[in-house]
């Protein structure tokens, strides 16, 4: 009996019995109409589950073949390798020769005129008298063209051709491992993201079942109130559980949601694609810590992308130190000249060409003192990232085998948490326990269970975590 019954029974005249009758029938309306929803009745979280399951169930594996054909900065990554691929080429052409065509043409304001001198000593002979000089008149038309074919093979360039060669080839096998990078960084995204819709599916699992327990407490406990065999106290705290329950419901529906958002983010669909992911298997333990380290040390990308920079310094500087050496080229020329005054107006020679940069002011000087200083940088940059990777490997590992741990534990209290659950429930029922017991189990039940998920999903992320970390993504 509740308490306003009880107040109507012990305060029923013949003058107010009407307006208690009023004020039950609205107290009664008021009550039913803040009440959760029961377990019979269909609920959008049950509904929400219903469809996910009509969507083909996906797989880490698609999920990552999805992922790496939509990412744009993957496709920016291949752009960059076929622009790399282009220079290396460029750069091999440099040993080709040339063929370069010029022509001139000029329009002179007024013809150039004169007289050519050739002095008759020339042609003086022995015993003879010296022959006078001669002058020869000559006059230019108002325009000339000059037309020249230039064929340049290089000879010796101080080792700069094989310098910029060797330094494309270098810079290509860095974009090479940029884009490796770029695609293990994106694996790992797309496998927290799984994990995360996983998570949250159990979750939200554990709150809907977590929800109708207590509804279900709720109407044990309202079906004893009409008994009268609780206090009304206790028909008020299960309510309050009922809309605690509800909330952690909602709140773990929110999460549940924002998670296959940012699943479907990762791989380049609309947010609101429906998401039905493959379990992923607990993984077994990881190999020896010490096989791990020097497996990372040897094969880690993050190592030879140094190792490769500092390569490149060194190619850089050979180039710069062949600017300051002689430059050998072989020459093959054909000139044509539009001129009256020649009788051949097509002249055609071979040659060598010698150019030496004596001084430079000692540009290349400092600029290979920088490259010296910027390899001693890598060199550093290289030390300290082999400490970081073999921290990277020990914590993952670690990580990893505490998460094993905790999975046996978890099974454990998991099983006691519903023994524990199962017996409270009798209990009360039978007048034995208190209804702060069954709370109490019930949210044991809740925590455990979260707990052994979390635990399993901890293992799974910290054995992708190790297999990035010692190079085996």
């Amino acid at each position: 009996m509740s308490l306003f019954q009880s107040f109507y029974n012990k305060n029923r005249t013949k003058k107010n019995r009407a307006f208690y009758g009023v004020a039950l029938v609205t107290w009664t309306c008021i009550i039913s109409q803040s009440l959760p929803v029961f377990a019979g009745e269909k609920t959008p979280y049950v509904q929400h589950k219903a469809e996910a399951a009509r969507v083909a169930t996906q797989s880490l594996d698609a999920a990552w073949q999805m992922a790496l054909a939509n990412n744009r900065l993957l496709k920016q990554q291949q752009d960059e390798t076929v622009a790399s691929e282009e220079r290396v080429k460029a750069s091999k052409a440099l040993r080709w020769p040339t063929l370069t065509l010029t022509s001139q043409y000029t329009q002179l304001s007024e013809p150039v005129t004169g007289t050519l001198t050739i002095p008759g000593a020339l042609f003086a002979m022995p015993s003879l008298p010296v022959p006078a000089d001669k002058n020869i008149p000559f006059s230019s038309e108002e325009h000339n063209s000059l037309t020249q074919l230039q064929l340049s093979l290089p000879l010796y360039s101080g080792g700069r051709i094989s310098a910029s060669i060797d330094s494309a080839s270098i810079a290509r096998s860095l974009q090479d491992i940029s884009a490796a990078l770029s695609e293990q960084k994106i694996k790992l995204a797309v496998v927290a993201a799984y994990i995360g819709v996983l998570r949250s599916d159990k979750a939200h699992k554990v709150g809907e079942e977590n929800f109708q327990a207590i509804q279900t407490h709720y109407q044990d406990v309202e079906q004893l109130l009409k008994k009268g065999l609780v206090a009304k106290n206790d028909w008020l705290t299960a309510q309050v559980a009922v809309a605690n329950a509800e909330q952690q419901l909602l709140k773990v529906s929110n999460q549940h949601d924002l998670a296959r958002a940012h699943f479907n983010r990762q791989l380049g669909l609309a947010l609101d694609t429906p998401v039905n992911l493959s379990e992923l298997e607990i993984p077994r333990r990881a190999a020896s810590l010490d096989e791990l380290q020097v497996q990372a040390q040897k094969k880690r990308l993050e190592l030879q992308a140094l190792d490769l920079q500092q390569d490149l310094t060194d190619k850089q500087n050979t180039l710069l130190r062949g600017e300051n050496l002689p430059q050998l080229q072989a020459r093959l020329v054909s000139t044509k000249i539009d001129q009256p005054i020649l009788d051949q107006d097509v002249i055609n020679y071979a040659g060598l060409a010698l150019s030496w940069q004596l001084f430079d002011g000692r540009k290349n000087v400092h600029q290979r003192k920088a490259l010296d200083a910027q390899k001693q940088g890598l060199i550093e940059a290289s030390d300290d990232a082999r400490f970081d990777i073999e921290l990277q490997v020990k914590s993952a590992w670690l990580n990893l085998h505490e998460s094993h741990q905790r999975i046996t534990v978890a099974r454990s209290a998991l099983a006691a948490a519903d023994e524990n659950l199962r017996v409270t429930r009798d209990r009360y029922r039978n007048g034995l326990g208190t209804q702060a017991e069954v709370l109490n189990a019930q949210v044991a039940w809740s925590v455990s269970n979260n707990r052994y998920y979390d635990a399993r999903y901890d293992a799974v992320s910290s054995y992708y975590q190790l297999q990035a970390a010692s190079a085996t993504l």
